[in-house]
This record gives structure tokens, C-alpha cells and sequence, in this order.
């Protein structure tokens, strides 16, 4: 187990998925499970080591990601013409639908109704 130095400090394997996950969130094809294959711990060991120290989960901390970066996209003016199929692709989904309930899930409304909102 990689030990921290100071305290608030990311171990590195946590680190290591952390930038993977940051690196890759765009990218539908991307999948947790090949991070965690790249890295020489667990899975499970990995899921709970990045919890404890990031807060949440790799899982929750892609999602995360990707609705910020949607949140992003729906409030660029330059964006006003884009459609959610292809909003839904910048942040790593393939599927639109998917994509509408995990955006309607985190902030309350659909990315058609936010886009409107701004």
C-alpha cells in the first residue's frame, strides 16, 4: 500500500486512476475496469482506497465529471444549436436517453430545459 505524506495528499495508485479517469471521461469507450486492470491493485481494494481518500466513488467521480463538462457545454452561448445527441458524445455517452436521466438526476431537469434556462 502506497502511504501519503501529508495529510490530504492522494496515494498514488489513487492518483494514477484519478488522472485516468480525468483523461478519459470524454471518451464513451472508456471503461473504469481498464484503469483498474492497468494498475497493479484489486479492483475492489482500488474502489475503496479512492472512496476514502477522493470521497466518493471512481464510479461517482466519472459521473461527475461528465455532467459538469455537459453543464459546461449547455451554458456556452456558442453551443445554443447543438443537439443533446451530440452534447451527450463530448461527455462520454452513447446513448442520448442515458444521458437525459443521468443529467435530469444530478441537477433536477433535462439538458433541453437547462439549455433553455441559460
Amino acid at each position: 500500500m502506497s502511504k501519503k505524506s501529508f495529510p490530504g495528499e492522494l496515494s498514488a495508485p489513487v492518483q494514477q486512476l484519478k488522472r485516468s479517469i480525468q483523461d478519459n471521461y470524454s471518451d464513451s469507450g472508456y471503461r473504469l475496469q481498464h484503469s483498474f486492470d492497468l494498475l497493479s491493485f484489486h479492483h475492489d481494494y482500488l474502489r475503496r482506497l479512492f472512496k476514502q481518500e477522493v470521497g466518493i466513488s471512481p464510479l461517482m467521480y466519472l459521473t461527475k465529471l461528465r455532467m459538469e463538462k455537459a453543464k459546461e457545454l449547455l451554458s456556452d452561448p456558442k453551443n445554443k444549436t447543438l443537439p443533446i445527441v451530440a452534447l451527450a458524445q463530448q461527455c462520454g455517452y452513447d446513448d442520448p436517453l442515458y444521458f437525459s436521466r443521468v443529467f435530469k438526476k444530478t441537477y433536477g431537469c433535462s439538458p433541453s430545459q437547462y439549455k433553455q434556462q441559460v
